[in-house]
């Protein structure tokens, strides 16, 4: 109904996470689009001689007969570096991520990618420092007490860390709700002690008054969850995603609708000092993307029998 009413402006009247593909039948249109900053993912294909492939899962594009299978060495080359994998790419050659931000359409077997929005950089503003960071603050408080409001319908829950980022969800929760907010914070064995963090999160938690529950994370629980975890995923990731689903077959979830977790304010303001070091590493390697790949899986598997 939407798309009827406001047919390609229909992203302007949307909010939050999504991704969508509507085939208009009068037009012979197929049109799709992604997120502003790209939390769902929408994945795509097109196969000379068979069509254009499109899916929200990177597995349901694999099971297509004539899917092109080839990896695209140079996209895995960054996600070992750099722990994800530089969008549009992904683990295999043919298949593209849809831009965050972007909409595609396909007619008469055109593929017609566009932006609707970017982030508004104003990089010669004349505004200070101090005034800069306050309204930066502001917008955030503002932004995350709105997102809450409208999304903690029914039961949530957070994972909550005692770091800058789940305790500051936490808080913000916790003020908006009016029974005491769900968290879990996630420990590991014996070998996991210098990493526990359970500590902080029992000191937020007993600030913010929450029902908060520990799990423990062991070598038997890691090997019942590993394959599940892998074969839940689309690309490979290197983050604490994996948490969750060691909380997920909990009897405490059973009733939770939501689970919010502090992600990314490390790489969205720049306080990880490792994506340094990463870039540095870049530089270094830099001369190896001269090389055709061709000779650079020659190199690879001399190594790899080297070191064998």
């Amino acid at each position: 109904k939407l798309y009827k009413l406001y047919k390609y402006d229909i992203i302007k009247h949307i909010e939050g996470a999504f991704t969508f593909i509507v085939w208009d039948k009068k037009e012979q249109v197929l049109f799709g689009a992604r997120d502003r900053i790209g939390i769902r993912n929408l994945f795509y294909s097109y196969v000379s001689g068979h069509g254009f492939i499109v899916s929200t899962k990177l597995k349901e594009i694999c099971k297509v007969d004539f899917f092109d299978k080839r990896l695209d060495v140079n996209a895995i080359y960054h996600y070992l570096f750099i722990k994800s994998f530089e969008q549009p790419s992904t683990p295999f050659l043919k298949v593209k991520s849809l831009l965050p931000g972007h909409y595609f359409t396909v007619k008469d077997g055109e593929l017609d990618i566009q932006k609707y929005w970017d982030i508004n950089i104003h990089r010669k503003s004349k505004e200070s420092i101090t005034s800069a960071t306050n309204n930066l603050k502001n917008k955030i408080d503002y932004y995350l007490r709105n997102f809450f409001s409208k999304n903690m319908l029914g039961s949530s829950a957070i994972m909550l860390s005692g770091g800058l980022d789940s305790s500051y969800l936490t808080a913000i929760m916790s003020k908006l709700s009016n029974k005491p907010v769900n968290t879990f914070t996630i420990k590991f064995g014996d070998e996991g002690k210098r990493n526990d963090e359970s500590y902080y999160a029992r000191l937020v938690s007993k600030r913010l008054n929450t029902n908060h529950t520990e799990v423990i994370i062991d070598d038997e629980l890691i090997s019942q969850k590993l394959n599940q975890y892998i074969s839940s995923l689309d690309t490979p990731v290197a983050n604490s995603g994996y948490k969750l689903l060691a909380i997920i077959d909990l009897p405490e979830i059973a009733d939770i609708d939501y689970i919010f977790s502090g992600e990314g304010a490390d790489t969205l303001f720049g306080l990880d000092s490792r994506w340094e070091q990463y870039e540095k590493m870049e530089k270094i390697l830099l001369p190896m993307r001269l090389i055709p790949e061709s000779i650079r899986e020659i190199i690879y598997s001399i190594f790899m029998k080297i070191t064998k």
